[in-house]
């Protein structure tokens, strides 16, 4: 959940996530973060000062039922979540969906984060929601 990678195994004082600074990012800074019991994720933008600037999602932390959205590619068909992702990793921008329902449209930029145990919601900067996760309990929708 720290972010820190897997050699560290906890921290008493704060302690700067270098994999967030903005040369690991792609120049962006970081606008927003998110704090779940399991997993974190922080949302990077091009512009602070901008709501409408394109964002990233980085996720890291237990992710048992895909609650950080990234597979492991190494795993049969590497769709299967990886049971930890120790420091921030890119999630993949949702589609949006076109006129026919299909998820093949433009990337989806995401304005704000909210983290459940096992789900992550996520809303769009057009207003649009999007979940993954667990979906037991209906969790995802």
């Amino acid at each position: 959940q720290l972010g820190h990678g897997p050699e560290v195994m906890g921290c008493r004082e704060p302690r700067i996530i270098e994999r967030l600074l903005p040369r690991y990012v792609g120049g962006g800074v970081v606008a927003r973060v998110a704090a779940g019991p399991l997993h974190s994720g922080v949302i990077v933008t091009a512009d602070a000062a901008s709501t409408d600037a394109p964002t990233r999602t980085f996720m890291f932390g237990a992710n048992r039922r895909g609650q950080c959205g990234v597979s492991d590619p190494s795993r049969p068909g590497g769709v299967k979540p990886s049971n930890t992702v120790p420091v921030p990793t890119p999630v993949a921008a949702p589609l949006r969906p076109t006129g026919d329902g299909a998820g093949d449209g433009e990337a989806v930029s995401i304005a704000r984060l909210a983290l459940g145990r096992l789900h992550t919601v996520a809303l769009s900067t057009a207003g649009e929601v999007y979940t993954w996760g667990s979906p037991t309990l209906g969790r995802c929708g």
